[in-house]
């Protein structure tokens, strides 16, 4: 986010630099945050908070707005997505069954890795081709289908189960 913060926002490279850290501070304290609420609120919960705070921050930093309140906005993105992907993890032997677990929490894995190496890679290439201004915009779209993808499995009426 640091060249989004150079590019479209016309912030220095030194300055850029630390602001791209307030995305990853929120993300630590999203994760101390959810950790002491997990013991009251679900994982499905947790999901969908984190979901709407982090479409809040990125609505937020889409706008054409001032680069500091752009940073604000990033610390949400952070918070909010913070409980995510520990809380997908969580839920899986509810949501698939213990015996097929491990399977799905290696998929989910897995699919967490690809989705880091390839989605800077995507990013580069949208933003060389439209801009940096589009980076925010395409991650709001990523995480908007992620919300909805979440919500479509939370109120689905039937339990999702694998067998191995």
């Amino acid at each position: 986010m640091a060249s989004f913060f150079i590019v479209s926002k016309g912030v220095s490279p030194g300055t850029s630099a630390a602001l791209s850290s307030l995305f990853f501070i929120g993300i630590i304290l999203g994760r101390v945050i959810s950790g002491f609420l997990s013991t009251h609120v679900s994982s499905k919960n947790l999901i969908r908070y984190g979901g709407i705070v982090g479409c809040v921050g990125l609505v937020i930093l889409v706008m054409p707005i001032p680069y500091w309140i752009a940073a604000g906005a990033l610390f949400i993105v952070g918070l909010g997505g913070a409980p995510i992907y520990p809380s997908i993890v969580h839920a899986t032997p509810e949501r698939f069954g213990e015996k097929a677990s491990p399977s799905v929490i290696g998929l989910e894995m897995a699919s967490a890795y690809t989705g880091s190496t390839l989605i800077p890679l995507g990013m580069g290439l949208i933003a060389s081709q439209w801009g940096m201004s589009m980076v925010p915009l395409i991650l709001l779209i990523l995480f908007s289908v992620m919300f909805v993808a979440t919500e479509l499995v939370n109120r689905s009426n039937k339990a999702t189960r694998l067998t191995v």
